[in-house]
């Protein structure tokens, strides 16, 4: 897609699966396609999981910043599964850096012969919820998880939109403009198409359209 110029760009929001793409938008996009229409796609579900949340170095940041959000108490009311990991990072901070570390190696499993062996489909998809655990709490209260986005503060149509311009509250608004971004600004670009397929992708979508 990168140097080509198209018309139409059909595209997905996060919040569904880490390793596969999204079919909606595979379909729409050739519904939409045609001999004077040229159509291109961007997958910000895959973008999300695998070039934004995988980046070790955005998660040994992510790590640092729940170390201050921990010591300002910002997590006096986390549930007990958020608890026990705030636990861990203390108690254990060198193996949950190498394990953010290694977590660029995701992306290489999941599209590998090996991906299909239990053993190695199972560690793969627990590091991947070491790794969103790490993600939501970051970004806490929102809950980031394998096919979930959850946002406690939207309760009403002013709250959702206060946050979406907050890149302490909303995680997708940086890896829009970091990486959507490029693939907007096409001189013959004439319409934008967001396919939302589940109400956990509904923040993610809006987020997208703004």
């Amino acid at each position: 897609m990168n140097g080509t110029s198209f018309d139409i760009l059909v595209t997905h929001p996060p919040a569904a699966s880490p390793a596969m793409p999204s079919w909606a938008c595979a379909r729409f996009a050739g519904c939409v396609a045609g001999p004077n229409r040229r159509v291109a796609q961007y997958d910000g579900n895959l973008d999300f999981f695998r070039r934004y949340c995988l980046d070790p170095k955005r998660l040994l940041d992510w790590l640092a910043r729940i170390d201050q959000r921990r010591k300002a108490g910002h997590y006096e009311d986390v549930p007990e599964d958020q608890r026990r990991i705030l636990d861990s990072l203390e108690e254990n901070a060198p193996w949950w850096q190498n394990r953010m570390v290694l977590a660029g190696e995701l992306p290489s499993k999941m599209s590998s012969a090996e991906f299909y062996r239990p053993t190695t489909s199972v560690e793969v998809c627990r590091h991947l919820r070491d790794v969103l655990q790490i993600v939501s709490l970051a970004y806490y209260p929102m809950i980031i998880q394998w096919g979930r986005a959850a946002l406690p503060q939207l309760h009403d149509g002013p709250a959702a939109e206060g946050l979406l311009e907050n890149p302490e509250a909303n995680p997708f608004l940086d890896c829009y403009r970091s990486h959507m971004a490029h693939h907007i600004h096409q001189a013959d670009l004439n319409h934008v198409i967001i396919t939302v397929t589940a109400p956990a992708q509904a923040y993610a979508g809006w987020t997208m359209a703004r």
